[in-house]
């Protein structure tokens, strides 16, 4: 993507009972500002600094699945 746009993913988790759906950036954090809500994370004014793998994870009673995406800014 391009430096200074915006970002938008989604990550869907189905199952019974629902999962808890969040995101992490794998060896760092989400910089502030950074909206991650209902599966869904939202980066507005990406730096080259956001470029870098993240991780969605959705979690249940039953168990917990990873799905990773890799960000090039």
């Amino acid at each position: 993507v391009l430096a200074g746009t915006t970002v938008e993913l989604e990550c869907l988790g189905l199952g019974e009972p629902k999962p808890h759906v969040t995101w992490s950036k794998v060896g760092g954090h989400l910089r502030p500002g950074v909206l991650a809500s209902a599966g869904t994370l939202k980066m507005e004014r990406v730096e080259r600094a956001d470029a870098g793998q993240y991780r969605c994870t959705a979690t249940n009673a039953v168990g917990t699945v990873q799905s990773h995406v890799i960000l090039h800014v």
